[in-house]
């Protein structure tokens, strides 16, 4: 899935989307009978504490009414106290105005269903998230009748619409002549499934000297040699027509098989700094002087964690001596 790393942009992307949903929805659906009452809670009252259940009034009986349906509570009053409630069937009346109304309905819907992926996506918020029980009481008290988006809707439907919608618009932006050299970065990662993965990213400079990033895809790298490292970024590159040979240099990590890559590549090889100041770090504290000062402060730090009674002296002769206590 290819993404725009600008926060900027995101957010322009958010507040299009917020704009385009200045729709006038109807009040009420002419005909709708939502100001009829059942006669059946004449009998019944609904259980504060299970909304789908309700008791009888004359038994004391709680009844299923899942659905808001009174089904099994008309069937209780029949066969159990011999009571009709005279309840009747309510038709609902469909006209152009109802018809008009679902439409504008759905298409509400639709846009909230696609902010709602593109929130998730954006905060990179696990899918279950819509399965919280106060997530979902937010909702029904903001937009009732919404019905939010299940994992397989998501997986399946809104967050591949929402990637093609991206790599569409990114296809678009790379094939402009205006972007004459693009620099990539790329990492690679072992997966818990013990699966090699690697991701390609894109950096260039657009027109009005703005300067854009956007992630070319993520693929599974099944030969972590240099040339299955060639075979993978070609894969990603050639997606986007051209672009391959705007590519200058490429920046990753300092191991050898990347800067072999490189070569194959006929790209310029660029180390990761700060993965070369954490190689350095290392170094320099494996020095004996280093290493002997650090088993001090680590063994110290580990007899105030163990004890209770040190970290209460500390905090006391901290106090005494009016310095800021530390944990």
């Amino acid at each position: 899935m290819a993404t725009f790393e600008s926060d900027a942009e995101n957010l322009d992307n958010f507040d299009g989307l917020v704009e385009e949903m200045n729709i006038e929805v109807a009040d009420n659906i002419e005909g709708s009978s939502s100001a009829y009452v059942s006669p059946i809670w004449k009998y019944f009252e609904k259980d504060r504490r299970d909304e789908t259940k309700a008791k009888c009034k004359i038994c004391d009986s709680f009844h299923n009414r899942s659905g808001s349906s009174t089904s099994n509570l008309i069937k209780h009053l029949k066969a159990v106290h011999k009571i009709d409630p005279g309840c009747r069937k309510v038709t609902k009346k469909v006209n152009a105005s109802a018809n008009k109304t679902i439409v504008v309905k759905r298409k509400v819907d639709t846009e909230l269903d696609r902010l709602y992926v593109m929130w998730l996506c954006h905060d990179l918020l696990p899918f279950r998230t819509g399965e919280s029980k106060y997530f979902q009481k937010f909702i029904a008290a903001l937009k009732p009748d919404y019905v939010i988006p299940s994992r397989t809707k998501l997986s399946q439907c809104l967050v591949p619409e929402l990637a093609n919608e991206i790599q569409e618009k990114l296809v678009t932006i790379l094939e402009q002549r205006d972007v004459a050299d693009v620099v990539l970065t790329t990492d690679a990662w072992t997966s818990k499934s013990c699966d090699n993965y690697e991701a390609l990213t894109a950096h260039f400079i657009c027109k009005n000297f703005v300067f854009r990033s956007a992630t070319l895809g993520i693929a599974k790298l099944d030969n972590q040699t240099a040339d299955g490292h060639v075979k993978l970024i070609e894969k990603l590159v050639n997606k986007h027509k051209g672009l391959m040979e705007r590519v200058t240099t490429l920046t990753s990590d300092n191991a050898e098989v990347m800067k072999s890559t490189c070569r194959k590549l006929k790209i310029s090889w660029f180390g990761c700094i700060p993965h070369t100041i954490n190689l350095v770090v290392k170094n320099g504290l494996n020095i004996s002087d280093c290493a002997n000062i650090l088993a001090s402060i680590r063994a110290i730090a580990s007899h105030f964690r163990r004890s209770a009674k040190a970290t209460a002296l500390l905090n006391s002769e901290q106090k005494k001596l009016k310095l800021a206590e530390h944990k």
